[in-house]
């Protein structure tokens, strides 16, 4: 036990130092490789990395909040660029930590795993196929998180950009890094998630380790995030034919000052990450209008999900991880319920996608005022669900994807507005347009320099 517990704490304890790979990362000393089946388990159970170290700022630059001026004044030069959208690359921060370094290093974690699986003999077969599928899935997710902040955003049948992240398959921090294609980025997390799928077992006992439905349920997520409505249906009822319990919001106490548990039974899979904390704090943040009127009264979410900071403001409380110090970055039954029903509305089935979504929004308002949603055209029945996912998933690492695909359709395209003050204080404008270049981030300057690789142009 001993043993393990170094290798997972020590052994693989990563330092930021001084470093020519796009990184920045050397392990703290040589560490002894994992030499058993249960080691390596031992590692993937390390859970403030392997269930944390998710990308921070995809949150950021989202319509769901703002915050005010005396806030904003106090913030870094680096956070105040990105709550502008700035054009031009970040400041020397870059925000490199939590929003490059810390991703990159679970996916280290990861090709440990891996590597080591192939080098270790013997032991439980089945163990084996479970870890093989647990270290693909978990780099398969920073990956995609990755591409959501550092690549354009893609719909099947784009043409190719060479603007796609590092696709690091090897725990070699001294192999020099390329960005790959966003296409071949795309290709390698449907590669790997389809073969977790095949190797992870239908139940884990913890929901801090990926299971069939996990899998499932992330590859439904990204094939949504490119379009494929078919596979991202499918996929979603694989998940939910495994895991389709929900919370009833009417039964909980939803004027807690976190009403949601973590590990709750909608939990398909756990994970949380950093808010961009210095930008996103709850004693900052602020949530936008147009969020809060989107809700109606007899609508529990608004209980649930917000509580006023002062007279008029509100923050964020909804979070399925149970406390603000980060947003859940995991999956819940709640996603998948959605995704089927915008996919088979999308593919032609609108009654059915309203028969799905209704299943989700039964358990979200009093019941003695719920009334079914109907829809009479495949049009009518998106503007629903697509209002009702913003509104369920708020501040769950998704609403960046959202606002990156669907602004490709002049339908539900959206131009986003933020205040902030200029130097003498007077408010400043500033707008992110439908397919603005600004909805791909500069990769942090310190990792372009270190790394030699190419930065995006916008």
């Amino acid at each position: 036990m001993m043993k393990t517990k170094q290798i997972a704490l020590l052994g693989l304890c990563i330092v930021m130092v001084s470093c020519k790979d796009f990184l920045a990362l050397k392990p703290e000393t040589s560490y002894s490789h994992p030499e058993t089946l249960e080691d390596i388990n031992a590692l993937l159970n390390y859970e403030s990395r392997v269930n944390g170290n998710y990308v921070g700022n995809i949150e950021s630059g989202t319509d769901d909040f703002e915050i005010d001026f005396s806030s904003y004044s106090t913030r870094s030069a680096y956070y105040q660029e990105l709550y502008r959208w700035d054009e031009e690359p970040f400041s020397e921060d870059g925000g490199a930590g939590e929003n490059w370094l810390f991703p990159y290093e679970t996916i280290l974690y990861a090709n440990v795993a891996l590597e080591s699986l192939d080098r270790v003999k013997g032991g439980d077969p089945s163990l084996r196929k479970r870890l093989e599928g647990d270290a693909l899935f978990i780099r398969s997710y920073r990956f995609f998180q990755l591409m959501q902040v550092y690549s354009p955003p893609y719909l099947e049948g784009d043409q190719d950009s060479p603007y796609g992240i590092p696709l690091r398959l090897s725990s070699n921090v001294n192999e020099r890094s390329v960005r790959a294609t966003v296409k071949e980025g795309y290709e390698q997390i449907i590669k790997d998630l389809g073969r977790s799928v095949e190797l992870l077992p239908e139940e884990v006992g913890y929901k801090t380790r990926p299971n069939k439905s996990s899998a499932y349920a992330l590859l439904a997520r990204v094939q949504l995030s490119i379009g494929n409505y078919v596979q991202a249906l499918e996929c979603a009822k694989q998940s939910l034919k495994r895991d389709s319990r929900l919370m009833d919001y009417n039964t909980i106490d939803l004027s807690a000052a976190y009403p949601f548990m973590p590990l709750n039974q909608e939990v398909i899979y756990h994970g949380k990450s950093s808010a961009s904390g210095s930008l996103m704090a709850s004693s900052r943040l602020t949530i936008t209008q147009d969020l809060l009127d989107s809700y109606s009264d007899d609508d529990l979410r608004k209980t649930a999900f917000f509580v006023a900071r002062t007279p008029g403001r509100y923050r964020f409380k909804g979070f399925y991880n149970g406390s603000a110090a980060s947003y859940f970055a995991g999956i819940a039954v709640d996603e998948m319920l959605l995704i089927a029903a915008e996919c088979l509305i999308r593919t032609g089935k609108v009654g059915e996608g309203m028969e799905m979504l209704n299943r989700l929004l039964a358990h979200r308002y009093e019941r003695s005022t719920f009334v079914p949603r109907k829809a009479s055209t495949e049009l009518e029945a998106l503007r629903i669900v697509l209002d009702e996912r913003r509104k369920e998933l708020a501040f769950r690492g998704i609403r960046w994807t959202d606002l990156r695909r669907l602004n490709r359709d002049p339908r539900f395209s959206k131009t986003v507005r933020r205040t902030y003050p200029n130097d003498d204080g007077k408010p400043m404008e500033v707008l992110l347009l439908p397919g603005d270049p600004r909805y791909c981030y500069y990769i942090p300057p310190q990792v372009i320099e270190k790394s030699g690789m190419v930065q995006t142009k916008r």
